[in-house]
């Protein structure tokens, strides 16, 4: 009973080890992912600010004015747009990290509590075992007396029948 305690308290030990290394190479997949957007976002922003250059030397050019400056609103907002969804991005990963730092701290308290569980059981087992040897001793030491009595009363059976026979 305790043994198949032990074996699932290991079992569920092991699968909680697993849980944690596949979270923490998550975590740190997920951190190089927001270093390459963060990245990007410095390039998009660099860009934005060379379209904004751009623009106010378009508007020196008076004959190109009006389609440049068309050119430069569409790449703009299409840079805030991207701007927006990595900022929205980076966020959204900023939030998954902290829930995943939640969850492994998570798994590292239950792995903890875990161990606690297996040093008591096995603590338990110890105390078990000790007193199944001190019960094995007892009963080996029982058993000899036994059977040093039923040889006693043996010997004892065969005087009276010999003496009943005399």
């Amino acid at each position: 009973m305790q043994e198949d305690r032990i074996q699932s308290l290991e079992t569920e030990r092991r699968h909680l080890l697993s849980k944690q290394s596949d979270l923490t190479s998550r975590l740190v997949d997920l951190e190089e992912e927001n270093r390459g957007l963060k990245k990007k976002l410095y390039v998009f922003e660099n860009e934005l600010s060379e379209e904004r250059n751009a623009l106010q030397s378009i508007r020196r050019v008076q004959e190109q004015t009006d389609q440049a400056l068309l050119s430069f609103r569409k790449t703009h907002d299409s840079l805030e747009c991207q701007i927006r969804d990595l900022k929205d991005d980076n966020a959204r990963l900023q939030v998954e990290r902290d829930n995943l730092a939640c969850q492994l701290q998570s798994l590292r308290d239950d792995n903890h509590r875990m161990r606690t569980g297996l040093v008591q059981l096995d603590q338990q087992k110890d105390s078990i075992l000790m007193a199944l040897d001190s019960k094995i001793d007892l009963i080996s030491r029982l058993e000899r007396d036994v059977s040093s009595k039923d040889s006693k009363i043996e010997l004892l059976e065969d005087r009276i029948a010999k003496l009943k026979s005399a």
